[in-house]
């Protein structure tokens, strides 16, 4: 920084001195020190050699004391540096230098303030290991609270340098003491106001209170040491004991008494008591007892008397022959009575007993309610999860091969890697014949594709979220199954019995997402030639990351499909968010302490909360989920926009609400006013999520991990083809491959030479909650685009893959769905077909409200370019083929239509279609208009020209009535190859339905 102090000239070290505020000798005395430390002759002093000084080495705080004396940063200390550091300490320096240079020790940083970082750090180096990191924060957050008067969560230096309430100091935790050699001239009452916090209240070994802090061989302390005591012995702790106590005792110092755990004494204390109480609680009962019983013997005695008496009189001394038999009756009951005070004894000895067990019960439930409460106990931590370990799966045992009538035992298996012995393990089933259906879910370890390998002794298949991916010995044509029945193993044609070895497909599975899993054997004696007694079944995998298969370890199955995984939540910016859990009473909002939330949903309460300020933020909310979740913003009701997705997909209302109270400065205040908010939500998948939230607007956003369906009530399962349910394709091969098999009870083929454009739709009989589907190809061209279409008008567009299953972004609520296939895989050296068997998942939601399903047995359509009003529903305008309320119609290129020229549209080089609701035989009526001299005319429909030679002049129009089997198409072409001629009208109606 500047010259160095020998290069500086008589005046410059005049003005250097009197800046400094110090004299001349000392500086001169501080040079020599200086030059000396200096052996390089650089004009500078590195940190190190500074730090090793034997003043500084036992200072906390030495380092960040020597980095705000280089004021050049540039990692050395040169003369002027240090005596301008060094003037800042001294009593003479001003009480705004001197507390700024304090506040340069807090600003790690150097930009101005102090964060709660800064602050955490520099107090976490003066207190060391006295205080935990958590009593460390509490304290620096009361000192940011108490401190900070803008509200910007850091301290400035005027926030630093002005009184609090009262006149008192800021309460901010000051330095530790630094010393200077060969100077006196330094206030350090600032820096010695951290023994305030340092103080541990140890007492010695007579009972003297310790010192809160003391200083031995220029080292200071504040709590006792093991260091070497004064006496010269070392090992024993020991410190200097207050000032008020000095010169009554025989030194002024003295050895520490143990530190005394007064919550484990008190603990104890109330342990015994409660003991010592049950004790005599229990002698109370006992001596009421006692009591009863000798007021029964009394009693009885006294009856007794009477009736000797009694018999005295009656008889007289006739009855002294009975004397004898009187007395062994005297002895029987004495023995009697002897006995019963024998079981008396043992009474009261089981009692003791009891007793004693019920102590040490509640002596157990103390202990078990210490060590669930004990700092130690990480699994008391907010935030800590359990890890995730598989439980198993459950295997139904039958006695027979067939899995019919009901399970005879059940047995919970680890994994699937099974040997029966001579014997299965459950009474009644035999090893000669038997089956197991073992059932439970599959969790895969990260998102990869997995090959499953199944090796046996017999007929054996297995079942991934209820499709069949492999199968052995069993005839069930079925791929996917609802409900898992009787089944019938095939007749022996050829294959392997004994040692039976599958592998399925590669399939993607999502890490961390768990898959319903059934693996289905099936024994029988009579099949194996070797070892008949003995059985054997091993699921294996293998995987991209792990090419070679292996058996698929316990740690991987599950008996449920709910997770313990917590919900967390990370990325989020801690200047500007901060996490909570939602409860009445909670803070709403980051930066406004008395405004809270009330009338929380019951629903809602518990869920995890993101706090921001009270005017919200500018940009977009971002984060990151490890599993899916409903993600809510609560906005007041007057909010001009609603939140949406990173997509721009609007958030949901919802009918529930919450409110924010603003309240006083005191808890107990009441409210002094209310704001309702309006919740919204919107269901994401794990991984990064982005919403876009409305501006300077108040949010509450809380998220709750997905549960489940929330709109049908009931399990997601596969939802076949039922009587109720009806279907339309836009072609098929044959009647095997018709629509009706292409939702997984067989395979929908297009027919040949039919790749684009292709489509298949089903109607629900009742309306449905659609979750995700599976798609298996057909025998042709597999399709690598598909599009979903939903009657609220939205789509979803997958691409096909190795995927099990696909989900939809959200439960979709329908009665109908149309399925295009946008895009087909390479056709070479393939059938000239496409299509699949699309398995739809779901819930049956038979309550649900919806409009039902009605087809048009009538349709009529009129072509105009005009805006004029006509009775018919359906309008075409020469649009591209869209959808048109429950109808799918329009042209395969746009049409510029202008209005007034002639009627109708133009069928020049263009082809209208339209897709049909109904397979059947249709009647049709179609007319068209000439726009100018034609003949002779050609219609196409469906490829087949339906007019003659007719000739038609302009403006002159001609009506085809006819029949058109529509039975194995479904949709309806029109296109001709003369020039002129206008589409004016088209009439469908259905004369006989195909069921």
């Amino acid at each position: 920084m500047g010259k160095s102090y020998s290069c500086m000239d008589s005046y410059e070290k005049r003005t250097l001195i009197q800046a400094a505020n110090f004299d001349e000798a000392y500086v001169k005395r501080l040079y020599k020190r200086f030059t000396e430390l200096d052996v390089n002759n650089t004009g500078s002093l590195p940190f190190d050699i500074i730090l090793n000084m034997s003043e500084m080495k036992h200072n906390p705080l030495a380092e960040r004391i020597v980095e705000v004396f280089d004021i050049d940063s540039d990692g050395t200390i040169s003369f002027t540096e240090l005596l301008f550091g060094l003037a800042k300490l001294t009593n003479n320096a001003a009480e705004l230098e001197k507390s700024k240079f304090v506040f340069d020790i807090y600003d790690y940083n150097k930009d101005g303030y102090i964060s709660n970082g800064d602050l955490f750090k520099t107090i976490k180096l003066m207190v060391g290991e006295n205080l935990t990191d958590i009593q460390v924060q509490q304290l620096v957050d009361r000192a940011i609270i108490s401190g900070d008067k803008d509200g910007d969560g850091m301290l400035s230096f005027q926030d630093f340098i002005d009184p609090t309430e009262n006149g008192q100091e800021p309460k901010v935790a000051l330095p530790k003491e630094i010393e200077i050699p060969n100077s006196g001239e330094y206030d350090k009452s600032e820096l010695q106001k951290l023994t305030e916090f340092r103080q541990q209240h140890r007492k010695t070994v007579d009972g003297a209170l310790c010192a809160a802090a003391f200083v031995r061989n220029g080292k200071t302390f504040t709590d006792c040491t093991k260091t070497e005591a004064p006496d010269g012995s070392a090992g024993r702790e020991w410190c200097y004991v207050e000032a008020q106590l000095v010169g009554t005792g025989f030194r002024d110092w003295d050895f520490c008494a143990p530190i005394i755990d007064y919550d484990m004494l008190r603990a104890k204390a109330r342990t015994l008591a409660n003991l010592k109480a049950m004790e005599l609680a229990n002698g109370i009962d006992e001596l009421a007892k006692e009591e009863r019983y000798f007021k029964i013997q009394f009693c009885a005695s006294r009856r007794l008397n009477g009736i000797l008496a009694r018999y005295d009189t009656v008889c007289g001394t006739g009855a002294e022959s009975y004397n004898k038999e009187i007395q062994e009756l005297h002895v029987a009951i004495r023995g009697i009575e002897r006995a019963i005070e024998q079981l008396e004894t043992s009474k009261r000895y089981i009692e003791q007993l009891r007793h004693k067990e019920n102590g040490l019960k509640e002596q157990l439930e103390a202990y078990r309610k210490y060590t669930t409460n004990s700092h130690k106990n990480c699994a008391m931590v907010r935030g800590y999860h359990q890890s995730v370990v598989g439980d198993g799966i459950i295997g139904s045992y039958y006695d027979n091969p067939f899995f019919r009538g009901t399970p005879k035992g059940f047995i919970h298996h680890g994994n699937v890697n099974l040997i029966w012995n001579e014997r299965v393990g459950v009474d009644g089933v035999p090893i000669e014949a038997f089956s197991v259906r073992l059932e439970g879910f599959l969790r895969a370890p990260a998102t990869d594709l997995y090959t499953f390998y199944i090796e046996g002794d017999c007929n054996v298949r297995m079942f991934l979220d209820k499709e069949e991916i492999m199968s052995q010995g069993f005839d069930n044509q079925r791929p996917f199954d609802k409900d898992f029945g009787p089944v019938t193993p095939l007749a022996l044609d050829g294959r392997a019995i004994c040692n039976v070895s599958l592998k399925s497909r590669a399939i993607k599975l999502v890490g961390g997402t768990r898959y319903y899993i059934v693996v289905e054997y099936s024994h029988q004696q009579i099949l194996k030639p070797y070892n008949p007694l003995v059985a054997k079944v091993m699921l294996s995998w293998s995987s991209t990351l792990k090419p070679h298969w292996e058996p698929i370890p316990s740690r991987h199955f599950f008996r449920g499909r709910e997770s313990p995984e917590s919900l967390q939540i990370s990325g989020l910016k801690a200047k500007f968010y901060s996490v909570g859990i939602l409860e009445n009473g909670a803070q709403a909002f980051k930066d406004s302490a008395n405004l809270v939330l009330a009338d929380i949903p019951q629903r809602f309460r518990g869920a995890t909360m993101i706090r921001m300020g009270v005017e919200g933020i500018t940009d977009d909310l971002k984060f990151h989920m490890n599993r899916d979740a409903n993600v809510y913003v609560s906005q007041p009701h007057v909010a001009p926009d609603v939140p949406k997705t990173g997509q721009s997909e609007p958030f949901e209302k919802s009918a529930f609400k919450l409110s924010v109270f603003a309240v006083g400065e005191s808890c107990g205040d009441e409210a002094i006013r209310q704001e309702q908010f309006v919740i919204y939500h919107y269901k994401f998948k794990a991984g990064n999520i982005e919403i876009k939230l409305p501006s300077k607007t108040s949010l509450v956003v809380f998220i709750m991990a997905a549960s489940g369906p929330e709109m049908c009530q009931g399990d997601v399962e596969y939802l076949p083809m039922t009587r109720a349910d009806t279907c339309t394709s836009s072609s098929s091969q044959s009647d095997s491959k018709a629509c009706t098999y292409g939702f997984g009870s067989g395979v929908w083929e297009s027919a040949p030479g039919r790749l684009s454009g292709q489509y298949i739709t089903r109607h629900f009989g009742s309306v449905v909650q659609l979750h995700h589907f599976h798609l298996v190809p057909g025998g042709g061209v597999p399709p690598s685009i598909v599009k979903f279409q939903f009657p609220d008008g939205e789509s979803e567009t997958f691409e096909i893959d190795e995927n099990l299953y696909y989900n939809f972004s959200k439960p979709r609520m329908l009665d109908w769905v149309r399925i295009d296939l946008v895009h087909v895989s390479d056709s070479k050296g393939v059938e000239p077909t496409t299509g699949g068997s699309f398995a739809l998942y779901g819930i049956a939601c038979p309550t649900a409200v919806t409009e039902p399903t009605n087809f048009d047995s009538k349709i009529n359509i009129v072509f105009t370019c005009g805006a004029s009003v006509h009775e018919s529903r359906y309008l075409d305008s020469g649009r591209p083929k869209a959808r048109h309320d429950r109808l799918f119609y329009g042209w395969d290129n746009m049409i510029e239509c202008k209005s007034g020229t002639h009627k109708g549209i133009l069928l020049d080089k263009n082809k209208w279609s339209i897709d049909i609701a109904q397979h059947g035989i249709y009647k049709i009526t179609l007319v068209v208009t000439a726009t100018q001299n034609i003949g002779p005319i050609s219609i196409l429909v469906n490829g087949y020209e339906i007019f003659g030679a007719e000739y038609l002049k302009n403006g002159q129009s001609v009506t085809y009535n006819g029949a058109i089997s529509l039975e194995n198409v479904g949709s309806l072409s029109v296109e001709s190859s003369s020039l002129g001629l206008a589409l004016v009208e088209i009439n469908l109606t259905l004369a006989s339905q195909i069921v």
